[in-house]
């Protein structure tokens, strides 16, 4: 880890390999859930109803 530039993520390896493992569980986190939920912000202040579509 020390070697391939890490330790930007915290002032040393400890910290950086915290923060690593942080990202690690979101990461889990996701493939367990099926990813995020679409963005549709095109869709966010439509007032149209689905049968006028």
């Amino acid at each position: 880890m020390t070697d391939h530039g890490v330790t930007t993520w915290g002032r040393d390896l400890a910290q950086a390999r915290d923060r690593l493992e942080c990202l690690e569980s979101i990461c889990h986190l996701l493939l367990l859930t099926g990813g995020l939920p679409p963005n549709t912000p095109d869709d966010a202040h439509d007032d149209t109803t689905d049968a006028e579509r």
